[in-house]
C-alpha cells in the first residue's frame, strides 16, 4: 500500500489536482500516485479537475505577485509612522487573508527598513 494514500484522502480535491499537476521534483513519485488514485477514486471528472487546475494556478500566481514599486515606496516612508504603520500592518494582514504571501512578505520587509530608516534618523538627529 502506498504509504501517502491515507494522507491524500484528507486533502481537498484543488490540494490533490495542484499536487498532480505541479512540478514532480516539488514531490515524491509515491505522492503524486496517491493523489492521482485518490482523484479517481472520488470521481473528479476532467472537466472538473481542469476548472480546479485553472484556480490552482489562479491562487499560486496570486501567491507569487509581488508588492508594487509605489507600495514599497510608501511603506517605506511612512511605515515607521505610528498610524499610517498601523495602516501598512493591517494591509499584511489582509494580503495574508488573500493568500497574496508574497507582497505580504514584502510590505513587512519593507516596514522594516522604513522603521529602520526612520530610527536612524532619530538617532542622527538626537547626537547632534
Amino acid at each position: 500500500m502506498n504509504p501517502f494514500a491515507e494522507s491524500m484522502g484528507s486533502r481537498t480535491d484543488a490540494e490533490l489536482v495542484e499536487i498532480v499537476t505541479a512540478d514532480p521534483e516539488d514531490w515524491q513519485a509515491d505522492a503524486i500516485a496517491a493523489a492521482k488514485a485518490e482523484i479517481e477514486k472520488r470521481g473528479i471528472t476532467a472537466d472538473q479537475r481542469e476548472e480546479l487546475e485553472t484556480k490552482v494556478i489562479r491562487d499560486v500566481s496570486a501567491a507569487q505577485r509581488p508588492l508594487s514599486r509605489s507600495m514599497k515606496l510608501i511603506t517605506i516612508l511612512f511605515g515607521g509612522l505610528c498610524l499610517p504603520g498601523i495602516a501598512v500592518l493591517y494591509l499584511y494582514t489582509q494580503y495574508q487573508k488573500s493568500g497574496e504571501h508574497r507582497k505580504s512578505r514584502e510590505l513587512l520587509r519593507y516596514f522594516v527598513y522604513g522603521l529602520g530608516i526612520h530610527i536612524a534618523i532619530l538617532l542622527v538627529i538626537k547626537c547632534r
